[in-house]
């Protein structure tokens, strides 16, 4: 599975790609009518790196009726006539079959082709319009038959909302997207859909879609870097109407705080040896490091006390390595440091960071530079924007949502941003704060 942003270039270049949708069979659909125009459509493919197609050819009953055994003998027929040709691709038979509530049946009687002729996923697609009544029904019963169900193209589904993605997600069901909605071939909302299923994890498989070599230039455009997941920061006014906020907003906040800060100072002082503020290199915009400011929480030498304590205790590793938190026990924490991160004043020295534009109120959470190889294919999408004092992680759970789900949810962030989100989500984080739950 692919992540977002420029990584998506990453994973392009330098690697065979795999196209799970092409309608590259001849005679069978609506895509090629000779096999001269099946080569091409599989040189073209060769030229712009897949090294592997799955032959999609249409299943809809009494309109393309391709059986499990034509499409075995088309795909052998093609391989060879691709070898002889001296193109060095390979054919998989597979099929996108038009769901209907016989699809179960016929799949256990083996009359319709799994993906790799394997039996254990199909390539479903649905009507664009309207979700049957009995379709979460006929995909549960295919999964009960222990074959995983792939829906072709969702982002061209009017009636799909993202909420219903992650819940059948959760079930089992897994999506694929077509390269050229990144280029906004099926407009403006399919191309936002396609940048949410990829941004949030739920991108499973790619393919062409492609009836013809022409439709095979979407990937090439993608691979040289002229599509990449957008962001509504990229619009000028946008950052300027968030910059704007943020100084008002900010400096307003520090003059109404400043009595507690200097409380604060005292107290930390007063618990343990060392300064009352730090600063730690954190990742900021455009992957440029800056130095975040923070009221310190842990004794001094924490690092050595975190290490002697998870070799003391290897069942915490695992909690660890999960959350990057250890929720109970922490061993590096002074007392004050404890009140400090259950309501988040230790983060209220972050307002000067937020005046100085190196982070802002609202944002991704800010990462570490040691977590930039674990943030993989989300770093590229979260960097667009500067991280927040407060974001959709801290609002939606905090240190209770491990760390694959706080890339997420930021990725998210960044690609939706509006400014009624941040002041959702500022509201939200007051109620959050005044809890003080998740925090740790």
């Amino acid at each position: 599975m692919w992540g977002s942003g420029r990584s998506l270039i990453d994973n392009l270049n330098g690697r065979q790609i795999v196209d799970y949708h092409c309608h590259i069979l001849p005679h069978l659909d609506d895509g090629p009518k000779e096999w001269e125009e099946a080569l091409k459509l599989a040189e073209r493919a060769k030229n712009i790196g897949i090294g592997e197609i799955i032959a999609t050819p249409h299943y809809e009953e009494e309109v393309y009726e391709n059986t499990r055994e034509k499409i075995l003998e088309k795909v052998e027929k093609f391989n060879n006539f691709l070898k002889k040709r001296d193109v060095n691709i390979i054919i998989y038979p597979g099929a996108e079959i038009m769901m209907s509530p016989s699809t179960p049946q016929l799949i256990q009687e083996n009359k319709v082709m799994t993906i790799k002729d394997e039996g254990e996923s199909v390539l479903l697609e649905l009507p664009c319009h309207i979700f049957p009544l009995w379709g979460e029904t006929v995909l549960l019963e295919i999964m009960n038959l222990g074959v995983s169900p792939i829906l072709a193209h969702p982002e061209r589904y009017e009636w799909l909302d993202m909420e219903w993605a992650h819940r059948m997600y959760r079930k089992g069901v897994r999506f694929q997207i077509n390269w050229s909605s990144l280029t906004g071939k099926y407009g403006a909302r399919a191309k936002r859909k396609a940048q949410n299923f990829y941004t949030q994890g739920l991108a499973s498989y790619w393919g062409s879609d492609a009836h013809s070599a022409q439709e095979m230039k979407a990937l090439g455009t993608i691979k040289q870097g002229k599509v990449s997941v957008k962001s509504r920061f990229t619009l000028n006014i946008n950052g300027f109407c968030k910059r704007a906020f943020d100084l008002i907003i900010g400096t307003i906040s520090l003059v109404f705080v400043s009595p507690l800060l200097i409380i604060i100072v005292i107290a930390i002082r007063a618990d343990s040896k060392g300064p009352a503020l730090f600063s730690q290199e954190r990742i900021g915009r455009n992957c440029v490091n800056y130095k975040c400011y923070k009221f310190r929480t842990m004794y001094l030498g924490n690092e050595k006390i975190l290490q002697a304590y998870l070799t003391q205790n290897p069942k915490v590793m695992e909690q660890w390595e999960k959350y990057a938190k250890l929720k109970v026990n922490d061993p590096r924490i002074t007392r004050t440091g404890r009140i400090l991160r259950k309501f988040s004043l230790d983060e209220l020295p972050q307002l000067l960071n937020v005046l100085k534009g190196e982070m802002s109120l609202v944002g991704p959470r800010p990462y570490l530079p040691r977590e930039k190889d674990k943030m993989g294919e989300y770093v590229f999408d979260i960097t667009k924007t500067k991280p927040g004092i407060t974001g959709l992680w801290q609002v939606k759970g905090r240190n209770d949502i491990d760390f694959q789900g706080r890339l997420k949810l930021d990725a998210w962030y960044v690609v939706n941003w509006s400014f009624w989100l941040d002041i959702t989500i500022l509201l939200r984080t007051v109620e959050v704060v005044i809890i003080g739950k998740g925090a740790y």
